[in-house]
């Protein structure tokens, strides 16, 4: 455990072997640490820390001085073992004028990976419980705090300084910079078209169009899109730097996958290939469900079905099914056009193109949700009936004005219609449930292949890759665990401590970094057996990538 009075000087290993000079950084009196960060001669613009001195030497057999206030001066040396000490030598300078204890603690560190640890847009719930892992004591933590944030400091003076002196005097500068302003000039005249549009742009529009996942996929670009204009705008770029690269990123990720689908389909006329095959499948799918229904109307799998209510059923979607047919025909002439402008929509992102396959599946399908529709519905007023009906024989019924059930008594005609009607619908059921069971797997089976299509839309509309490509680099920003290792002490009373610091886990630096915008209106695996066997509907279409 550190004493209060205890003088803790943090060095970087990078300067271990510096020549003989003065010490640069930061004193801070009241907390008695001193950060080192440069060791060499007065310059104009530096400021040494007072009292501090760096020898690279073997010490000499001479006399500790002790520290008293004014009269001594902290020396830094090599010793055999690599590790400096410290030695009080009595003089006229003094360490701004501080009494401090005879022992000193110097802790070792890597430069590199705490210049940049903070993650920026780490909300402060989660910052307390990354610290609250740290294997440290609480003055530790904020003394590497402190450290970090004098760090970034240095940085962002010195990559200023470089900038202004070297990289605007050089021809390549001026072309990162041109090319810089173009991409500003980009970014700020495309978020003013969203804007337009989107102050433009209705309210009973936006809702009516809020069905297609082509439409808000394109609303979420426009999000990112007015996201990087306001940190260009404010001068938060810089500060706010991986989500600001995240985003970034994720455009020009998605821009070039795009471009790339649309490129393989011009060159290799993908779509004349996948518009072919799209028409046979869908004729052969229009056979094949006039055949389920033909089988539906008979005895499938043996089953005693109610004949007449099986045919009345199946003739009423077989009616459908030739509408569908229809549909289709009119169709099959503009199968290449449609397939060739998805591919197109590609240059817009991979994301617009997925989700305009989202929505022509919708379109083609839409024959099956509308068998699903309408099995559902004939079988939860069945439910529903029957269950109202069960309670005659238990002597309730349903109180609407208090909405209760309460007690009833009822009379030989009311218990006689009732139980008929109750007898008639428990008969029905089976074939009902049939049917029910039929169309409501041919509907899973969509919604299990558009779930897949939405879940890789939001999954590139949120994912951080400049965060996967910078916890790969190793980036500082992603050292959140700190430990202290002591080393040992030597005879002049100086301890030593190497303080560490290691990569959070891959899974956290996503989960901290990514775009959350949401989840939409998802179903969760309960809700959705629930709702399958009360038989409410289960709607189609979810919000993609937001």
């Amino acid at each position: 455990m550190d004493s209060p009075g205890q003088l803790r000087i943090y060095i970087p290993y990078s300067l271990l072997s510096s020549p003989s000079g003065y010490c640069f950084g930061k004193w801070h009196p009241t907390h008695h640490v001193v950060f080192i960060t440069a060791i060499g001669k007065l310059r104009p613009g530096r400021e040494k820390i007072q009292g501090l001195y760096w020898e690279n030497r073997t010490p000499l057999l001479e006399h500790n001085g002790s520290a008293g206030a004014g009269t001594t001066l902290v020396i830094l040396q090599r010793t055999f073992s690599g590790l400096p000490t410290c030695h009080w030598r009595r003089t006229t300078a003094s360490l701004c004028g501080e009494s401090l204890a005879q022992n000193v603690i110097i802790i070792l560190y890597d430069k590199s990976n705490i210049t940049g640890r903070d993650i920026v847009g780490l909300k402060e719930e989660e910052r307390n419980s990354t610290i609250s892992g740290y294997s440290a004591s609480s003055h530790r933590l904020q003394e590497v705090e402190m450290l970090a944030e004098h760090l970034r400091q240095l940085h962002l003076t010195q990559n200023l300084v470089r900038q202004f002196t070297e990289i605007s005097a050089s021809r390549r500068g001026w072309c990162l910079n041109l090319m810089w302003w173009s991409f500003v000039q980009l970014v700020l005249w495309a978020s003013s078209l969203v804007e337009l549009l989107a102050y433009w742009w209705p309210s009973w529009a936006h809702s009516l169009f809020s069905v297609s996942a082509t439409y808000l996929q394109l609303t979420v670009k426009g999000s990112h899109l007015r996201s990087l204009r306001t940190m260009l705008t404010s001068g938060k770029a810089a500060k706010h730097r991986n989500r600001y690269s995240n985003i970034l990123l994720i455009l020009l990720a998605d821009f070039v996958l795009g471009c790339l689908v649309c490129f393989l389909s011009e060159r290799y006329h993908l779509h004349w290939l996948v518009s072919t095959r799209m028409v046979l499948y869908l004729k052969s799918t229009g056979v094949q469900l006039q055949d389920l229904l033909h089988w539906l109307m008979g005895i499938p799998a043996g089953l005693k079905l109610n004949s007449g209510c099986a045919h009345f059923m199946g003739n009423f979607f077989l009616y459908q099914c030739y509408l569908w047919i229809g549909y289709l025909h009119l169709l099959y002439p503009l199968m290449a056009t449609i397939v060739r402008a998805i591919s197109l929509s590609g240059c817009l992102g991979l994301t617009v193109l997925l989700a305009a396959t989202y929505d022509v599946l919708s379109l083609l399908t839409f024959h099956i949700y509308c068998f699903y529709v309408y099995a559902a519905k004939i079988f939860t007023l069945q439910l529903s009936a029957l269950g109202s009906l069960s309670r005659l024989f238990r002597g309730k019924k349903w109180n609407v004005l208090r909405n209760r059930v309460d007690s009833c008594s009822y009379d030989v005609d009311q218990l006689f219609i009732g139980t008929l009607i109750f007898t008639v619908l428990l008969f029905l059921l089976p074939t009902t449930l049939l049917f029910y069971t039929v169309f409501t797997s041919l509907q899973l089976v969509v919604l299990i292949v558009k779930g897949f299509l939405g879940l890789i839309v939001r999954h590139l509309s949120v994912f951080p890759w400049f965060t996967v490509i910078r916890w790969l680099m190793g980036g500082s920003e992603f050292r959140s665990e700190v430990s202290f290792v002591r080393l040992d002490s030597d005879q002049h009373g100086t301890s030593h401590i190497c303080m560490k610091l290691k990569l959070m886990p891959l899974s956290r630096a996503i989960h901290l970094t990514r775009e959350d915008r949401g989840r939409g209106d998802l179903v969760t695996w309960s809700g959705l057996v629930k709702n399958l066997l009360g038989g409410k509907v289960i709607y189609p279409w979810r919000k993609l990538g937001g």
